[in-house]
């Protein structure tokens, strides 16, 4: 890439822009490092090039590419109030509601207050015993010598993980019917995405669209069903059940300004748990599956983490 490709520091009406590329992202489509889907090498190469933040645009957006841990914490939390989430985030909006991880304050701010009892380190504890217990359970189904899809493996130890924390079950049939819904939807994140004005198109019969919509229909089927299940219970039984859903359940707002005491209703809680359903589930079992990749690749590490699993 030659100089004239590049665009330092400037002033942009109230903005000063850090240094960045100087055109669209699509003029530099034959590059190495531009890969429609898969974001790292043009990440790695801005890095490289304008260091810790750089910016470029893309379909008439301007992204500003923030790479320092400092900065992060000082945009997601010290001035968290000053930015909303961005555009794909927003888009996902249509699956995950105003869940915790697409909307934007003071709904964040609430949600966030009303569901911080259930990951109090203490609850959190209590979950860990699972989860190692669940983990030890997948261990010891392998034999030595044996091949099998790691990938795999990973999914159905994180679905057996979140139907126990989240559902306070093991993966029956309704759990396996929320991940199958799930995965197909996910299996369309792409598309939804870059789809343009999606939300004014949901009722047109584009394919996409009627499979997203299908499947969307679907799975709030099984997860109202199971709320209405929790709503059914007593307060106490509630609290003694120890599941996320049962603790969103039973939380209530007791700081809300307007009158302390109110919970989440149905569809807020629906949100929550598709959220934290998709958080739990395909996230973790894709970094489980890199993890043993990477070990794969780096014996010295594996041998570190023997040594460290031997000492306790």
């Amino acid at each position: 890439m030659s100089d004239g490709d590049y665009v330092a520091a400037k002033d942009e009406g109230e903005w000063r822009l850090p240094p960045g590329l100087r055109k669209a992202l699509p003029f530099y489509a034959r590059r190495a490092w531009v890969s429609f889907g898969q974001p790292i090498p043009l990440f790695e190469h801005l890095h490289k090039t304008f260091g810790k933040i750089a910016h470029y645009r893309f379909m008439g957006t301007l992204i500003v590419f923030v790479n320092d841990p400092e900065w992060i914490q000082e945009i997601l939390v010290n001035q968290a109030p000053s930015f909303i989430k961005e555009r794909t985030l927003k888009r996902m909006k249509i699956l995950l509601g105003e869940g915790l991880i697409t909307s934007d304050d003071p709904i964040h701010m609430r949600q966030r207050r009303i569901a911080a009892p259930a990951f109090h380190r203490q609850r959190i504890a209590g979950y860990a015993g699972q989860i190692v217990e669940s983990a030890a359970a997948t261990r010891d189904s392998w034999t030595d010598g044996e091949e099998f899809d790691v990938a795999e493996a990973m999914m159905q130890l994180s679905l057996r993980i979140v139907a126990r924390t989240l559902f306070d079950t093991e993966v029956t049939a309704e759990v396996l019917s929320v991940a199958d819904e799930v995965d197909t939807i996910m299996g369309l994140y792409n598309f939804l995405v870059a789809f343009p004005k999606l939300e004014s198109v949901l009722h047109w019969p584009i394919p996409g669209v009627v499979k997203f919509r299908r499947a969307r229909a679907r799975l709030n089927v099984i997860v109202e069903r199971m709320i209405a299940s929790r709503r059914a219970l007593s307060r106490e039984d509630l609290e003694s059940r120890g599941d996320l859903l049962s603790e969103l359940v039973a939380a209530r707002d007791e700081a809300a300004s307007e009158g302390p005491g109110e919970g989440m209703t149905d569809e807020q809680l629906r949100d929550e748990m598709l959220t934290i359903f998709l958080a739990g589930y395909e996230t973790v079992a894709n970094a489980l599956s890199w993890t043993w990749y990477l070990l794969s690749q780096n014996p010295e590490a594996v041998g570190r983490l023997r040594w460290r699993i031997i000492r306790g």
